[in-house]
């Protein structure tokens, strides 16, 4: 498994139509790529776009809809692009096998629209790339309008990712990304006085870091 440096992207509406291009443009790279969403409300934003962009996928939303998940079934039909919350992962059924000369040929792509507001759930989709059974790449997506990013990533930080280049057409990508996205994690971890499940990534700041109540738009 490979993680790609994050991406950040000026606003999520240019993230979702961002990694619908991807997908368009690489789908025939890879064996099987998994959108993965981690809040509901997020969810329901990449279905809009997707079904807007004309992108086929197939859905994973609740445990039911995963009884039927199979890697070689997927393989074999066209929807090739799997959409689901993180939070099935843990129940997806992966074969635990060898590599094969043959697997080893096989790549598959995780593509995660956002990131959690603390470290914990992002750990457990690269979990799940580990367990899969091809060459995996993860990477994650974020954007400057998300409330943690605007919130806990500092003043600056929107002004130096437009001097490297940072557009509407274009993320910006690089270990400066990943490690100031880290860096915010961290914070909240400090700041956080639980972690309850909720809907929404401003939802999730309202209820577990009230500090922040006044900052969320």
């Amino acid at each position: 498994m490979t993680r790609q440096d994050d991406k950040i992207w000026i606003t999520k509406e240019l993230k979702y139509n961002g990694m619908c291009k991807k997908i368009q443009r690489e789908i025939d790279k890879y064996s099987i790529i998994f959108v993965i969403a981690i809040f509901e409300k997020t969810l329901g934003e990449l279905k809009k776009v997707f079904d807007g962009n004309g992108l086929p996928y197939t859905l994973y939303k609740t445990s039911w809809d995963t009884l039927n998940f199979d890697l070689g079934t997927i393989e074999k039909e066209e929807l090739k692009t799997i959409m689901l919350l993180s939070d099935l992962l843990s129940i997806l059924r992966v074969p635990d096998t060898a590599l094969s000369n043959e697997v080893r040929e096989k790549t598959t792509h995780i593509i995660v629209a956002e990131h959690y507001p603390i470290p914990k759930k992002d750990q457990e989709i690269l979990s799940f790339a580990e367990r899969l059974p091809y060459f995996t790449t993860v990477s994650f997506h974020a954007s400057l309008d998300e409330p943690m990013i605007k919130i806990f990533c500092g003043k600056d930080f929107a002004t130096t990712l437009k001097n490297f280049g940072l557009d509407e057409t274009n993320p910006v990508s690089g270990p400066m990304v990943t490690s100031a996205i880290n860096s915010a994690q961290k914070k909240i971890m400090h700041t956080a006085i639980a972690d309850e499940k909720v809907n929404s990534m401003e939802e999730w700041l309202y209820y577990n870091c009230p500090k922040t109540r006044n900052k969320i738009t």
